[in-house]
Parts: structure tokens; C-alpha cells; sequence
């Protein structure tokens, strides 16, 4: 396994529904954001949070919380790896016009999320910020 991999990943709410996209073929439903390719030292991570709306779907936003971080292992195509990931509960501003790559966007009824295919940090984050109770 190589070293921990940090992401950053934008959750937005409205409504009771999620903001969840696709890109690729893996057929994952998850959040706005991805890997910091930056070094760690240099890196503020709420600049790559925004960046990397602005890249997936042309859009601005404005946190309402400290990030939650979950840390995750996923076993993929590519072998095991280590994530610690970011979330930022935020407030969407403008129009969403999808970036390159992203295949599918959809507001998705939190109370249905069972219904889809999604990554595993989507409902630790939402039960975080309070939008789902725990079971």
C-alpha cells in the first residue's frame, strides 16, 4: 500500500438532497472534488475545495462548517489505497455547468441514497452534518 492520499470533497445540501456526480466509467455517484496534488506544506485546503468545484461544475461556494475528516481504505483496480478525506459542508453559488469528465450530476433525496451506487464516505458525511440520524 503506498502512502495516505489526501481529498477534498464538497458536500451540498438542499433541500434534503445531495449534490452527487459521476465521472469515468466507474459508475460511482460521489461528491464535488478529488485528490490535493499539491505538497501538504503549502496546501490550503479549503482553496483546493474551490478549485476543484469551480473545475467539476463551473460553480462558486461558501462553507458552513469546519471540514470533517474521514479516513478510508478502498480497494480498487489500482490495488489498496489509504484516503483521509475533507469534507466541507457548503452553499452552492451560480449555475452548475458541468466541467470535462464529469458524466452525470443529480440532486439525489437524502432518504433515498440506499437506492444508489455511491462512495462509501457519501452517508458518513451527511449523518456528520446532521442531515441523516444515525441508526
Amino acid at each position: 500500500m503506498a502512502g495516505i492520499e489526501m481529498v477534498v470533497a464538497v458536500v451540498f445540501i438542499r433541500d434534503y438532497k445531495v449534490l452527487l456526480l459521476t465521472h469515468g466509467k466507474d459508475g460511482i455517484w460521489k461528491f464535488p472534488g478529488g485528490g490535493i496534488e499539491t505538497p501538504f506544506e503549502t496546501t490550503v485546503f479549503l482553496d483546493v475545495a474551490m478549485a476543484k468545484v469551480k473545475k467539476e461544475l463551473g460553480v462558486g461556494m461558501e462553507t458552513r462548517q469546519h471540514p470533517f475528516p474521514v479516513y478510508s481504505i478502498i480497494d480498487g483496480l489500482g490495488g489498496r489505497k489509504e484516503l483521509i478525506i475533507l469534507h466541507f459542508l457548503a452553499h452552492l453559488i451560480g449555475d452548475i455547468k458541468p466541467g470535462e469528465g464529469i458524466t452525470d450530476h443529480i440532486w439525489f433525496p437524502i432518504d433515498e441514497l440506499w437506492k444508489v451506487h455511491k462512495g462509501p464516505n457519501v452517508e458518513t458525511a451527511i449523518e456528520h452534518f446532521g442531515f441523516i440520524k444515525p441508526n
